[in-house]
């Protein structure tokens, strides 16, 4: 019979006992060492009865389950079973018949209360009922034995007392199930089972150790995992502890042997994001650590943590760190070391693989707090060639890294890669990287960040020390293919004061510079710093250096080519390809100072400067140029807003009588005053009057005027007869209709004259006394010339070293107006 939607199962309990094959104990005759193992079922009677109180027979499917509570609560454990019922509605069900292995035991270990739920398929939950004593019974054969091992396996082996009693009794243990006669043999002991915890637990509550191990020559404790179970650990260690200095892991070793160490792990799978070692920890108190590593020797090839992969596969790690609190100054991996000796590591990484994305050192951190980082080395020594973080690589496949830094985090001081030395010796560098492959597009130092918060970077550097050839970011290649870069930076953010790199020092030694890059390859498009951004924001740069010392002469950017057709410096935009701006900025803005905004500086018969224009590379012109003696050549308009000062004056046409073959010149009308001419035409009336009406401004813009009349076609007298009042001025003639030709001039008085009225003789400045503009035209030598002696052109080859330049720029600095 079909139950309706809306029918109940009526349930009542007929017995729950153990089944029969657990009602009747073995007799001792039968006990053996593989007895029959208690089934663990629970047998279960119920009637099913429809919503009018009839009894329903045939197959029915039910659900069992077991819960903590007589109501609510998830299922500690449940099955759906086929039941038969007769015409009486009565069946039976055997409880755990679904699984090889039954009713689990840990249901009935704790001795807690149990309850037994019933649901019929597509109906609702019966009230549950309370089970009884008698199931728990099927636990009662551990009474006996532990983890089914019999009690005098256990007896300890230096219990001689113990010994020699079983000796003399030589009769077998108790009828409990699993028990032996047999005394344990004098090698290892293997525990094996199936549990959701541990097989075996030690609690130490003294002072002592948990669990001690000592071998001779191997791993006195070795842990293994045989499944491909994620998350395993084939030796974990866990502290949770959440103060004081404290270790997930500890190891040590006395050991002065090469490659030994006090902890040692090793990934062997040659795919999958696997760690050699693996660390973590929830302590927030200063020096905690997921994996710490000390080497206390002062000397040597030694570690202080110690990774190794030969795993291809991206993200795999020889040491991989990560820190996932938010806040405090913590690290992803820390390393440090007291080691001066020649390529001593705070933290040393190498990643052997050839392709892949693969990395000697990662490290990463979700802290927003200042100067957290994803990985931090420090290296203390004054002395020696030592690095704070190593790094290399000999992959050339494309952004494979010696060190490779990425900060998430979107907000705060935070850096991808970190840096810092005091030391004052020759190469010696905050952050140093050299990539070695000669081809593809690989990067000595990579660094990218998300940040739009003002002062983000994604390669900072800084080198504290004020004297001494030293670098706050130092980077080197020797590839010829387009676009490597000893350097590069990408800042990606779309907003925000940010830079692709950054550099700046406090040095004042010649040479020294915020950011240095050379390029040394002889061809290809090589680059000695590059650096780009995406952001809009006024003031965003892909390439930004900064000298902060107030002496010296020192460069915020400085580059330099040997290559004849070589640029030092070279810019591109739609707009202004290169901009110079003699000023100071800070936080709150930048102030514009006296001084050279731009200084160009070339040998004798060079160009100083030169504009080209076209619609393509291939067809640019010449557009204005100056040469290093002066000349100066403009193709287009030539607009002043100052004061014009020349020699000469003149314009130059092509001869209209000949304009194939000459030139035809006039030379400017000069003058002591700032003077304006006006003139014209005009007849007298039948009176011999005529008014003469100039422009608008005439009387605001001139003033001292004076007049010039000439009578044209017959002798008459033309005189002034009104002067100039309100932009006009009378003529009268002798007779009537008489053309007078008339000429007024007038000295500037508008405010820029006014201010700036030009000075007919003066003196010259001090450091112009004895000198000429044109020393040839009275008699003296070039080195007499205006300008003469301020700059000292450099000698020796036709490309100037940087030495030479820094020479150069040094004699000039403060000279040059």
């Amino acid at each position: 019979m079909k139950l309706s939607s809306c029918c109940a199962v009526a349930i009542s309990f007929l017995a729950l006992v153990v089944s029969a094959t657990a009602q009747t104990s073995p007799s001792n005759s039968e006990t053996t060492s593989a007895s029959v193992q208690v089934p663990h079922l629970i047998r279960f009677s119920g009637t099913a009865k429809d919503e009018a109180g009839k009894p329903i027979s045939g197959v029915l499917g039910i659900t069992f389950a077991l819960y903590q509570d007589e109501q609510g609560g998830a299922p500690l454990w449940f099955e759906t079973q086929n039941v038969r019922a007769d015409t009486n509605g009565h069946y039976t069900a055997m409880l755990g018949t679904d699984r090889p292995e039954g009713l689990p035991l840990d249901l009935f270990t704790s001795g807690e209360a149990r309850w037994l739920g019933v649901r019929a398929e597509g109906q609702q939950e019966q009230p549950r009922v309370l089970l009884v004593s008698v199931p728990y019974a099927i636990k009662a054969h551990e009474a006996e034995t532990l983890s089914g091992r019999s009690i005098s396996d256990f007896v300890l082996l230096n219990d001689t007392k113990t010994l020699s009693a079983r000796t003399r009794n030589n009769q077998a243990s108790s009828n409990s199930v699993g028990s032996s006669s047999a005394l344990p043999p004098n090698g290892p002991t293997n525990f094996a089972g199936s549990t959701t915890t541990q097989i075996v637990g030690v609690t130490q509550s003294g002072t002592g150790t948990g669990l001690s191990a000592t071998a001779t020559t191997h791993p006195a404790v070795a842990g293994t995992i045989t499944g491909p179970t994620s998350g395993g650990a084939a030796v974990q260690g866990l502290n949770n502890a959440t103060s004081g200095v404290s270790q997930g892991v500890s190891g040590q070793t006395s050991s002065v042997t090469a490659n030994s160490s006090g902890v040692n792990g090793f990934a062997a799978a040659t795919t999958g994001q696997v760690y050699g070692v693996i660390g973590s920890t929830n302590s927030n108190t200063g020096n905690a650590a997921g994996v710490s590593g000390f080497e206390g020797a002062a000397t040597g090839f030694v570690f202080g943590v110690s990774g190794v992969t030969n795993s291809t596969s991206q993200g795999a790690a020889a040491v991989n760190g990560f820190e996932g609190a938010t806040a405090g100054q913590v690290f992803g991996v820390a390393g440090s070391t007291n080691s001066t000796s020649q390529g001593a590591t705070g933290v040393n990484g190498y990643e052997g693989a050839t392709t892949g994305r693969v990395f000697g050192v990662a490290g990463s951190t979700n802290s927003t707090t200042n100067f957290a980082t994803g990985v931090s080395g420090y290296e203390g020594a004054t002395t020696g060639q030592v690095f704070g973080v190593s790094g290399g690589t000999n992959s050339t496949t494309n952004y494979a890294a010696g060190v490779s830094g990425f900060e998430a985090a979107t907000t705060g001081r935070v850096w991808g890669v970190n840096g810092g030395t005091n030391s004052t010796t020759q190469g010696a560098a905050a952050v140093n990287g050299y990539e070695g492959a000669t081809t593809g597009q690989v990067y000595g130092v990579n660094g990218g960040t998300n940040s739009t918060t003002q002062g983000a970077a994604g390669v900072n550097g800084f080198e504290g020390a004020t004297t001494g050839q030293v670098y706050g970011v130092n980077g080197s290649t020797n590839s010829t293919t387009n676009f490597a870069s000893g350097v590069s930076g990408f800042e990606g953010a779309t907003t925000g004061i940010v830079f692709g790199v950054q550099g700046g020092t406090n040095s004042m030694t010649n040479g020294a510079a915020g950011v240095s890059g050379s390029a040394n390859a002889t061809t290809g498009a090589t680059t000695g710093v590059s650096g780009s951004t995406n952001s809009s924001t006024a003031g965003a740069n892909g390439v930004f250096g900064g000298a902060n010392a107030t002496t010296g002469v020192t460069f915020g950017v400085q580059g330099m080519s040997n290559s004849s057709g070589g640029v030092g410096v070279q810019g591109s935009s739609p707009n202004n390809a290169i901009a110079g701006f003699n000023q100071t900025c800070n936080n709150t803005g930048c102030t514009l100072h006296a001084g050279i905004a731009g200084k160009f500086v070339t040998a004798t018969g060079g160009t100083l400067l030169q504009g080209l224009s076209g619609s393509s590379l291939n067809s640019l012109a010449q557009v204005f140029s100056v040469d290093a003696s002066g000349n100066g050549s403009f193709s287009g308009n030539l607009n002043v807003t100052g004061k014009l000062t020349k020699g000469s004056g003149s314009f130059k046409i092509d001869d209209p009588l000949d304009p194939a073959h000459k030139y035809l010149s006039h030379s400017f009308v000069e003058s002591p005053d700032m003077k304006n001419v006006y003139d014209g035409n005009v007849t007298t009336d039948k009176h011999g009057l005529a008014t003469v009406v100039l422009p608008d401004y005439f009387e605001a813009l001139n003033r001292d005027f004076r007049y010039q009349l000439t009578v044209i076609g017959q002798f008459a007298q033309a005189i002034v007869q009104q002067e100039i009042q309100h932009n006009r001025f009378t003529i009268k003639t002798s007779k009537p209709s008489v053309k007078v030709s008339w000429q007024v001039t007038g000295i500037r008085h508008d405010a820029y004259a006014d201010a700036y009225r030009i000075p007919v003789e003066e003196e010259k400045p001090p450091q112009e006394q004895g000198h000429y503009l044109h020393p040839e035209l009275f008699g003296a030598s070039e080195h007499e010339a205006i300008g003469a002696g301020m700059i000292v052109p450099s000698t020796g080859s036709a490309c100037p070293t940087r030495a030479s330049t820094m020479n150069l720029l040094t004699e000039a600095g403060g000279a040059v107006k």
